[in-house]
């Protein structure tokens, strides 16, 4: 199975890459929407500025092919928080629109932590711990008012959502790339997900 590697210019691409080859799989670039290969799984990772990742894809003819309703794709850290309608990083950045939610300062919704870095258990929606992974953002989005099949949550911070799983997409905060083996199990989680989809 071939994934498209989505860059944007602001991406852990190489990170990524080695994530998506660890799990079996064969990762195809894609820099422009001429390099997408249709109907594949997109993984879109992203580090840094939500809207140098907006002007990035915007700029490549990327954003619409992700935009679409039955495009499936993976997006991690920023990626995932570009899935959004807005971002409290910047107003201007234009975003996907594939989740109704807003993006905001982690410390809006947790007073202790600016940025968020290290290390933390994720839940299911019953509770139940599937794993350790690492986080590191400084932005991110409220659990309660998001609408999704499934949804993850932070244990140490269950208003935080760290994933997510509806219909054509899969949302994650955290960094599955550096999370060795429990980031590899969920990453393919996600591919197993949108695969069905």
């Amino acid at each position: 199975m071939i994934l498209n590697l989505i860059d944007s210019g602001v991406g852990s691409l190489e990170a990524v890459k080695h994530l998506i080859n660890r799990c079996g799989y064969k990762p195809n670039i894609a820099r422009s929407v001429d390099e997408i290969i249709k109907n594949e799984i997109s993984v879109l990772p992203g580090v840094g500025n939500i809207s140098e990742m907006s002007k990035g894809l915007i700029s490549r003819n990327l954003f619409d092919y992700l935009k679409k309703a039955d495009s499936k794709v993976i997006g991690i850290c920023v990626g995932f928080q570009i899935l959004f309608e807005k971002s409290e990083e910047d107003h201007e950045a234009i975003c996907l629109s594939r989740v109704k939610n807003d993006v905001v300062k982690v410390n809006t919704l947790n007073s202790n932590m600016t940025p968020r870095m290290g290390w933390d258990y994720v839940m299911d929606s019953q509770l139940n711990t599937i794993g350790k992974y690492y986080f590191a953002h400084s932005f991110g989005v409220g659990s309660e008012n998001v609408d999704a099949e499934k949804k993850f949550f932070s244990k140490t911070n269950t208003n935080i959502l760290a994933a997510l799983f509806d219909k054509n997409i899969c949302g994650i905060q955290f960094h599955p790339e550096k999370s060795h083996q429990q980031g590899e199990e969920f990453f393919q989680n996600a591919i197993n997900y949108l695969s069905d989809a």
